[in-house]
């Protein structure tokens, strides 16, 4: 368990670095005191260095807590966006562990407690990755549809993290989806239907990004789509 805490803090960091861009201006009072959402951070930071499993666990799960107290009372924050893609990313790499675990699991009572943990931690998570998706595309459709990157290079680059961002959050919600259907046994009806659907949403938005998301998939080191035979043998394409 201590190495998938390990790989759920490294991932929610990197996602972390993927979705941040431009720092927003922020007044004094902000940049002097840190708000949950920086000490959430600085949390997940802090646990690479520390070596007992069990106080790692317990500073990752204090870093949840304090991702939730400030997307609960901060709507209105330039970071509230950012912190509900980081608090929906920890909790899917939450449930990544949960179903890890249930593969591993020789009891059956135990595999269905961890299956269920998992979809409970997808569950929430989508909420939130769905709360960042709505506010980063109304962050990406502020900007002009054409902005001249010769004349003003700052804003279309914040354009261009903005739409980044954007793309992401769309990914992420069908991510939830393959990931769930991990939780469920391949002759389960439940099992097609989320993993067709997952890929269902890919292809939609491969169709709407067609020229960038080779790229997005490497840049994000996003999962492929594992499609069993029997799935395969059914019709699916």
């Amino acid at each position: 368990m201590s190495n998938l805490y390990a790989v759920v803090v490294a991932l929610v960091l990197l996602s972390g670095a993927a979705l941040s861009g431009p720092v927003s201006t922020v007044n004094a009072q902000e940049r002097q005191t840190p708000n949950q959402y920086q000490q959430a951070m600085t949390l997940l930071q802090s646990t690479r260095t520390i070596r007992d499993a069990g106080e790692r666990n317990k500073q990752i799960d204090r870093a949840q807590e304090l991702l939730e107290q400030f997307v609960a009372n901060n709507s209105r924050h330039l970071e509230f966006a950012q912190a509900n893609a980081q608090l929906a990313q920890l909790l899917l790499e939450k449930a990544r562990a949960a179903i890890v675990n249930s593969e591993s699991a020789t009891d059956a009572d135990r595999k269905r407690k961890d299956r269920q943990q998992a979809r409970e931690l997808l569950a929430t998570g989508r909420r939130y990755f769905r709360v960042a998706h709505d506010l980063f595309q109304q962050q990406y459709k502020a900007f002009p549809v054409f902005i001249d990157r010769q004349t003003d290079p700052d804003k279309y680059a914040a354009r261009r993290k903005a739409e980044m961002r954007f793309i992401r959050s769309q990914l992420n919600l069908p991510i939830c989806d393959l990931e769930e259907s991990h939780t469920y046994d391949e002759s389960d009806p439940k099992f097609k239907k989320l993993l067709i659907g997952a890929a269902t949403e890919f292809e939609q938005i491969h169709a709407k990004y067609r020229s960038l998301v080779a790229g997005l998939y490497a840049r994000f080191g996003l999962p492929p789509i594992f499609v069993p035979p029997s799935v395969r043998e059914s019709g699916f394409r």
